[in-house]
């Protein structure tokens, strides 16, 4: 479902917005994790209607009321997302994180 790839990128997991929350000038999106795991360090594709309309840097990754620069959600769980430089999330819209190809690297090569 989710298999959009970059150059600069890799498939690192996928989540639907359920619900969208506004808290002060920013909107969370309320997801639940479809696939794989999405880590806050991540950049993720918005995916709406089938067309990826850009990607962003998460600028918040909460599970309950941690917020952690460590903190990712796995399969099943759910979690609010707050997007760095966008804020126009709808309800119905994908998430696909990307995992950086030049990090994965230097993790299997140390």
């Amino acid at each position: 479902m989710l298999k959009a790839r970059t150059a600069a990128g890799d498939d690192g997991g996928g989540a639907i917005v359920l619900r969208v929350f506004g808290i002060g000038r920013a909107n969370i999106a309320g997801c639940r994790v479809l696939n794989g795991v999405i880590e806050r360090s991540s950049r993720v594709h918005l995916i709406r209607e089938q067309k990826i309309l850009n990607d962003y840097s998460i600028g918040s990754l909460r599970r309950g009321k941690k917020d952690d620069s460590r903190e990712s959600a796995g399969k099943g769980m759910e979690c609010g997302i707050r997007l760095d430089g966008f804020n126009d999330i709808k309800e119905g819209d994908l998430l696909e994180a990307l995992q950086d190809r030049r990090k994965s690297a230097a993790r299997w090569n140390s």
